[in-house]
Formats: C-alpha cells, sequence, structure tokens
C-alpha cells in the first residue's frame, strides 16, 4: 500500500509540473490578469501536494526544534489555506468577467491575512515548539479550513451563477468543467481535513492517504487538455478575450474605476448602453456618464478605439 500511494503522488505532481508549463505557454501567447492568477493557483497546488508527499515520509514524526520541518510543513500548509482564500475567488471572478467590488477583495485578503497573524500569536503565546505546532494544528483543522471551504463554496456559486449568462461555448466549457471537478473534490476535501476521523477512529480511509492529490490530477489533466487545445490546436475565440483579460496596467495607467472597468468589459462583450444599464440595474443615464468618463480618460472617440486601446495594452 505504502508503494501503492507513493506512485500516486509522483503520478499527481507530475501532472502539475506539466499543467504548470502548459499554462506558462498559454500566457505567452494569450496575456492577462486571468492567467498569471491561474499559474499562482496551480503553484500553490503544487506546493500542497509537495508537502503532502513530506509528510507521507514524516508520518508520525513529532518535530521537537522551533525550526524543525514539522512545524515548518504545517505552518506551509496554513499559508497556502491563506493563499487559496484570496485566489480562488479573484480567478472565478475574472474566469466569467464579473469585477469583484473592494470590499469582498478585502475581506478575502483579511482571511489571508488571518494565517499569518495566527501563525505568529503561536510563536508569541506558546511557550515551546511543540505547543505551538499543537496550536496551529488546532486551528487549521477545526475553523480555519472551514472558513477556506466557505470561500471555495463562494467560489463555485460565482461560477454556477454566471454559467447561464455566458454565451461563448469555450468559456461556457470552462466554467463548467470548473464547477463539475470542485463539486466532485468538495467531499474528499471534507475527509482530509477531518482524516484523523476517517484514517484513525473509523478506519475508513487508508493511513496517509489523501484526496487532494486525486483532485489535482484530475484538475490537471483538464488544464492540460485545455491548454494544448488553444496552444496547438487552434484560437481560444470566445468572442470576448479583452473582457476577461483586460491588462491591469491598462486600468491603472488611465486611472479607470472599478464601476468604469466593469463597464468597459461589457462594452468589450458588445452590449449597448441600455443592455449595460439593464445588466448592472442602474439607470441609461448613469451608463452614458460612465462610458463617456472612460473616453475622456483614455482619449477614444468610439467603442472600436477603445477596444484598439485594450489590445494594445495586451500586447
Amino acid at each position: 500500500m505504502v508503494h501503492i500511494i507513493l506512485i500516486y503522488y509522483v503520478i499527481s505532481f507530475t501532472s502539475g509540473v506539466a499543467a504548470l508549463i502548459l499554462a506558462g505557454m498559454l500566457s505567452l501567447k494569450y496575456k492577462g490578469d486571468l492567467l498569471r492568477w491561474y499559474i499562482l493557483f496551480l503553484i500553490v497546488l503544487m506546493i500542497f501536494i509537495l508537502l503532502n508527499m513530506y509528510q507521507f515520509y514524516r508520518f508520525r514524526i513529532i518535530p521537537q526544534q522551533v525550526f524543525s520541518p514539522g512545524l515548518v510543513v504545517n505552518i506551509l500548509f496554513f499559508l497556502c489555506f491563506g493563499m487559496l482564500s484570496y485566489i480562488a475567488p479573484i480567478i472565478s471572478h475574472y474566469l466569467v468577467g464579473r469585477v469583484i467590488s473592494r470590499r469582498k477583495k478585502i475581506v478575502f485578503a483579511s482571511i489571508a491575512g488571518l494565517s499569518v497573524v495566527l501563525i505568529l500569536f503561536a510563536f508569541l503565546f506558546r511557550h515551546n515548539p511543540a505547543d505551538s505546532l499543537k496550536f496551529i494544528l488546532k486551528i487549521q483543522y477545526s475553523g480555519y479550513t472551514y472558513l477556506f471551504f466557505a470561500v471555495l463554496i463562494y467560489s463555485i456559486f460565482v461560477l454556477v451563477r454566471s454559467l447561464n449568462t455566458l454565451k461563448e461555448k469555450d468559456l461556457k466549457e470552462i466554467v463548467l468543467a470548473a464547477i463539475i471537478i470542485t463539486l466532485i473534490g468538495l467531499p474528499g476535501f471534507v475527509i482530509d481535513a477531518n482524516w484523523s476521523l476517517f484514517q484513525d477512529q473509523w478506519k475508513i480511509v487508508p493511513k496517509v492517504f489523501n484526496f487532494l492529490p486525486l483532485f489535482y490530477l484530475i484538475w490537471n489533466a483538464v488544464t492540460i487538455w485545455i491548454a494544448a487545445k488553444f496552444i496547438f490546436v487552434r484560437d481560444f475565440n470566445d468572442g470576448r478575450v479583452e473582457s476577461i483579460n483586460i491588462d491591469a496596467d491598462f486600468i491603472r495607467q488611465f486611472n479607470i474605476s472599478e464601476r468604469e472597468t466593469e463597464i468597459t468589459r461589457l462594452i468589450v462583450d458588445g452590449l449597448s448602453n441600455p443592455e449595460i444599464a439593464k445588466k448592472l440595474f442602474i439607470s441609461l443615464g448613469t451608463v452614458k456618464n460612465h462610458v463617456y468618463h472612460i473616453y475622456q480618460k483614455t482619449g477614444a472617440d468610439n467603442r472600436i478605439e477603445l477596444l484598439n486601446l485594450i489590445r494594445k495594452a495586451r500586447k
């Protein structure tokens, strides 16, 4: 069983390397913030798998020194949870072309920052490394992990809510695949978070077995398939590539506000001013005012010139 689990981890990690390489190649072809965030997402998941592999080798070993590997590994686990709590909702909004509000960014950043605060608390107010490790494990496997699950469910909700509004076939397939794989993996995440219950008490799951590598393997297989298709077979054509990937430099260069960014994305989608007003639940006059300010800031005289500026910023 030990050798089977080891092969299981190695195959999962190898798929991650392949997915990361292809995602990097894809980002060279289609520049944009979405792919940058997605590559970071893949890197954090890869770190998770590496940590799981390391824990596999160190099973039942309790660290005794402050900088012992066991304590460091669990801190890294904690930090990865924090990073994913911020990255996952950002990607879900980018993927469906929705602007994430500043308030939500602050909430998710606070959840991510909480991991750092709790780690510092463990070192400052615990008398020895063993106590620090116990504190981190207690927080990680009790409250904080389920806080991460709440963020993950929210990210799925964003995708599901927007699925029917996506008209582009390629984009819709990608979003649907992300929803299905995540929902399938969610029960496994819960089992992994309660490993002592399922492995030690109920003995349902083999020792040191985690479902995360299985989710990671399936996710990477889909990533490899999608990336390879759009790198080697044909161009990605969702009708609104710019809508998803309006470059952050463009937004900063012209000092575009969050609402103006949202309206710009809808303009690139081909929506008329009345359609934008209906979609955002604002008046037509408000939309026209925002469009006027966008043109004033960018120097564009019409939608075609605005689209050309966005394309130029992505090159």
